[in-house]
């Protein structure tokens, strides 16, 4: 299982997507997954924490990139 956060931007002249998943943004996708995932019934469940980084320039093709297991669970 995968938590997935997609940052999408116009540019990355300042900072890339992935550069703006925060520390306080991880700490609130952590608590989400964990909510989520106490309400499941296999606790040994693997799951891992991704982000989708977005470059949607106001002309040309948008460019996607994956990072998977981007970040842990602390």
């Amino acid at each position: 299982m995968a938590f997935v956060e997609v940052k999408t931007r116009r540019s990355d002249a300042f900072a890339s997507p992935e550069e703006n998943v925060t520390h306080a943004k991880r700490r609130h996708i952590l608590a989400a997954a964990r909510r989520y995932l106490s309400r499941q019934q296999d606790p040994k469940l693997y799951y891992r924490f991704d982000i989708a980084s977005v470059l949607m320039p106001e002309r040309g093709k948008p460019r996607v990139t994956m990072y998977q297991d981007a970040f842990r669970d602390e």
